[in-house]
Formats: structure tokens, C-alpha cells, sequence
């Protein structure tokens, strides 16, 4: 399915490198992500569910840029759920191939998402539940159906 919306994501990533007035301090990461996910959209068709909300979510932000759902959104409007949704999907690779070396812009948005204070672990917002607790559950399990060790990340 990434590997599908690879031209939404390219045309999020220009819609968004031309905008112009108040961006958010994280914008670069929103830019970055988006271009890091177009260009590796294969590996993340096997490591992430598309089917998840969190995909669905994400792909409708991306038609909404383009003005595929009748008019196109404010720019201003998307990139926090933009940054929500890119930190998801690098946890969730991350979880599923803990041996591998995370990249470096994958990184940056799972470091700022933890760090910028803007989610913590306890807060009620159901992406910091997807985050640090829905993910993870989620890949315990399928390497506990699979009899697979727990990695130790």
C-alpha cells in the first residue's frame, strides 16, 4: 500500500516544502519522514499493517493535501497528525525489526516524539497509547503466535 501512495506522499512532501507562513518547530522532521517513507515505501508495505487505523488515517491526510477528497487541506492543519502518524509506522518497524539499525530521519521523529513533551506514556491521547503501548503489545504477541524469542529491544 506504500509502495501504492508513493505519489501522494511525494506530492505531500512538495505541497509541504512549498508552504509558506507559520510552520510548526518539527516541520523539517514532517518533510523528511515523508521523503524517507516515499523512498523506502517497499520495506514498509511488509512492516507495517495497512490496513491499521493509523494507515488509514495517514493516507487520508495524504488525499486531503492533494485535494483529493474535494478540496485540498490547509498545510497548516496536517502536520502534527503527519508527525503522529510517521512516528507510528517508524515504532512500528522499529518493533518489528529491533536487530536492524534504526536510520537516522526515522530516528529524529521517534526522538522527538518522545522527547518534545508533546506525548508522554500516560497521557489519554491514543496515539501515545499506540505508541508505547498498543505497538508493542502488538509485536509481543505476534512473536509470542510465531514461538519466536522476544527481541531484546
Amino acid at each position: 500500500m506504500f509502495s501504492e501512495q508513493r505519489p501522494a506522499m511525494e506530492n505531500a512532501y512538495q505541497t509541504l516544502q512549498a508552504s509558506h507562513g507559520n510552520e510548526p518547530s518539527f516541520a523539517g522532521l514532517v518533510r523528511a519522514g515523508l521523503k524517507h517513507l516515499a523512498d523506502r515505501a517497499r520495506d514498509f508495505d511488509v512492516c507495517v499493517d495497512c490496513d491499521s487505523a493509523q494507515s488509514k488515517h495517514f493516507f487520508s491526510e495524504l488525499a486531503s493535501l492533494k485535494g483529493d477528497s474535494g478540496t485540498a487541506a490547509d498545510p497548516a492543519d496536517c502536520w502534527l497528525c503527519l508527525l503522529e502518524d510517521l512516528a507510528l509506522f517508524f515504532r512500528e518497524r522499529f518493533l518489528r525489526h529491533p536487530e536492524e539499525q534504526v536510520p537516522e530521519t526515522e530516528q529524529m521523529v521517534m526522538d522527538y516524539f518522545e522527547s518534545s513533551g508533546e506525548w508522554h506514556p500516560e497521557d489519554a491521547k491514543l496515539v501515545s497509547h499506540a505508541y508505547w503501548v498498543g505497538l508493542p503489545e502488538k509485536w509481543r504477541e505476534e512473536y509470542r503466535r510465531r514461538g519466536s524469542r522476544l527481541p531484546a529491544a
